[in-house]
């Protein structure tokens, strides 16, 4: 029903770009990735200024594959604003995942203390210093994560502080 109503939403408004944003999470929910990526592809284009469904498709692009399409998106939002946590945390993600460590810790380094507690950006930049080999420094950031991880990273936190407690990796 969700699907409906944000369609007649549109109807209302179709320069209204929220209402399209939404409508990419509903089918990214349900697993329609293509309509979710078109939704927030067709939202941009409504309202060049709206930064969340650039951002939630550069999260999208991350997670099926496209990193430097989703680390050139995390670039753009990052240069809108510096201080965005978000858009800083997928830019450095996008870089670890790349392979460029150095440079994703730089990027990690610039998140806020409360942001770093935050068990993905926290677990990801402890990750980064341990691939460019600060073991301490690394166990100091996973230290910091604020609260357990959800179900859906607990697998992910638990490798990450496996590997970064291994004495020899």
């Amino acid at each position: 029903s969700a699907i409906l109503f944000y369609n007649k939403s549109r109807e209302l408004d179709a320069k209204y770009a929220p209402p399209l944003n939404n409508l990419g999470v509903v089918y990214q929910i349900r697993g329609s990735i293509q309509k979710a990526a078109l939704a927030y592809k067709e939202a941009t284009k409504v309202n060049p200024l709206s930064v969340t469904p650039i951002y939630n498709l550069a999260q999208l692009q991350l997670s099926g594959g496209q990193v430097e399409s989703a680390l050139l998106a995390f670039q753009a939002l990052v240069k809108r604003n510096d201080e965005d946590a978000d858009a800083l945390a997928g830019f450095a993600t996008s870089l670890l995942i790349r392979g460029d460590f150095a440079q994703a810790v730089k990027v990690f380094d610039r998140l806020s203390n409360s942001a770093r507690q935050s068990p993905v950006y926290g677990t990801n930049f402890a990750l980064a210093l341990k691939l460019t080999g600060n073991d301490s420094k690394a166990r100091e950031i996973l230290a910091q994560v604020a609260s357990s991880p959800d179900q859906n990273m607990i697998a992910y936190y638990n490798k990450v502080k496996n590997f970064i407690y291994q004495v020899n990796p």
